[in-house]
């Protein structure tokens, strides 16, 4: 099943893209739990759904998520994958207004699923600075930071032949 649950995530996605908020439901055990490892936030499915709308897809109207790469076995499976979008919508974070830039964010995620395929937990892993530095200005950055913030080159995971499942999401 683990080709199965690599479907059932760019399915996901692929609703996500298309706005196709009842799919993305379709797709969540009813007793879905999401955890948030950046905000802390830990909700339920109804929840998570309703963040997922409003805060993503409120302040970046036409985000997407590509690139996407799926390794699992054993009812997990691990995605990374690239949620990028222009804030045009309300403020992302307080203070920070509508910027009209663009953001794009590494995104890696834990999947858990249930005997019948549906996802029961998704467990997210970001890097919220990656949020802020496309959308605020340095000076912005650096004042609200105890820290100097250099930008990073990105460094990509080489994956073993055969080991993970490349989607293209639409």
């Amino acid at each position: 099943m683990p080709n199965t649950y690599a479907s059932t995530i760019g399915r996901l996605w692929t609703s996500y893209n298309q706005r196709d908020w009842e799919e993305m439901k379709s797709l969540l055990a009813d007793d879905f739990h999401f955890f948030d490892n950046a905000t802390g936030i830990s909700c339920t499915r109804d929840e998570w759904l309703e963040r997922i709308i409003e805060y993503w897809a409120g302040a970046l109207p036409d985000s997407a998520v590509s690139d996407l790469q799926v390794v699992s076995a054993d009812g997990v499976a691990t995605a990374v994958y690239e949620l990028s979008g222009t804030n045009t919508g309300y403020e992302m974070l307080p203070g920070l207004g509508t910027t009209n830039k663009r953001a794009a964010l590494r995104m890696c995620s834990i999947f858990q699923f249930t005997e019948s395929g549906t996802i029961s937990s998704l467990e997210g892993f970001y890097d919220m600075l990656s949020v802020i530095r496309p959308l605020a200005s340095d000076d912005a950055i650096r004042v609200s930071l105890p820290f100097e913030v250099q930008s990073r080159p990105r460094v990509g995971v080489v994956y073993p032949e055969g080991s993970h499942v490349a989607l293209k999401v639409a």
